[in-house]
């Protein structure tokens, strides 16, 4: 059919637009059964989250443990390498067998990157492993170590405090009470007890453990004067030489690890914390050797009183 002069133009023209609007029509009705299917989709979808949701709500009971699962957890000591590094497991545990050396033997489970738990056969050696008067250290690293009950979560149990021989210089010899020195040590950390072989009142300095916070900065010296007297500097060592930034003085890094270190700086830097912090062990200590030295001493003491 043909369409001729302007009259037939704008019938063709309008033909065209209806045909457009039909075509636009069945467009949209396909649109709104997809739609329909869509909010039917995402309808099933938010019932399935509904249902994600409600599993938070559910508790499942646990039932008492057993004795002898209580008993066997009582036996464990947990342990966190203070290094950002990658521990090497096997190292890990050749280094506790030869330091603690215990009577009947020990197991040794990584739990994640740096923490580990140690199963020891032995009350005995627990009880002397944790209270041991030498940190654990693992390639120059210390050693956080604490004793569990068996209810923890594991990856949750603070391990921030980490006990240490702390060497007090410079106390006046007149000075060196219980309560001077115990006040004095408690600002480097937890004041835990004095060396009992080292007399408080004598010596070129006082030596007191102390659980030191793993998160704040080694303590360095502190003033001190009594009341009427000149002020005094009291000078704090740490022995083991433990590993601790120079930058932050804190431990478990060094300083090219450090968060704090200005990589831009060409100058070298001055730092509020070094090597002289450090100071050897007062005398060497080994966990088991001292037992035994103890109970032979008990051993003897025994002989000697049946002769009596």
């Amino acid at each position: 059919m043909g369409y001729g002069g302007a009259s037939g133009r704008y019938l063709w023209c309008h033909l065209n637009f209806l045909s457009v609007l039909c075509i636009c029509s069945t467009m949209e009705r396909e649109q709104l059964v997809g739609d329909g299917r869509l909010k039917s989709q995402l309808a099933g979808e938010s019932s399935m989250v509904k249902v994600g949701e409600s599993e938070e709500e559910e508790v499942f009971i646990l039932e008492e443990s057993e004795s002898a699962q209580i008993e066997a957890s009582l036996f464990c000591v947990l342990g966190k390498v203070l290094d950002l590094k990658h521990v090497n497991p096997q190292a890990f545990a050749n280094i506790t067998k030869k330091v603690w050396i215990p009577l009947k033997g020990i197991e040794v489970e990584q739990i994640n990157r740096n923490l580990f738990l140690s199963k020891i056969f032995s009350k005995r050696d627990r009880q002397a492993i944790v209270e041991a008067n030498k940190p654990l250290f693992f390639e120059k690293q210390l050693v956080v170590l604490k004793a569990i009950s068996g209810g923890e979560v594991l990856t949750q149990v603070p391990l921030n405090e980490v006990l240490l021989w702390v060497q007090l210089l410079d106390i006046p010899l007149n000075q060196r009470t219980a309560n001077n020195v115990s006040g004095i040590a408690s600002k480097a950390g937890k004041f835990v007890s004095f060396d009992e072989k080292g007399a408080v009142g004598w010596g070129k300095f006082v030596r007191a453990r102390v659980l030191v916070n793993t998160y704040k900065p080694l303590r360095k010296s502190l003033m001190i004067r009594k009341e009427g007297g000149p002020m005094i500097t009291v000078s704090f060592r740490y022995e083991g030489k433990p590993n601790f930034c120079y930058i932050c003085g804190k431990l478990g890094h060094v300083l090219e690890e450090c968060e704090c270190r200005n990589e831009d700086s060409n100058e070298e830097e001055k730092h509020n914390f070094g090597e002289w912090l450090r100071e050897s062990p007062r005398k060497p200590y080994n966990v088991r050797l001292e037992a035994i030295r103890e109970q032979a001493a008990g051993d003897l003491l025994g002989r000697l009183r049946k002769r009596e």
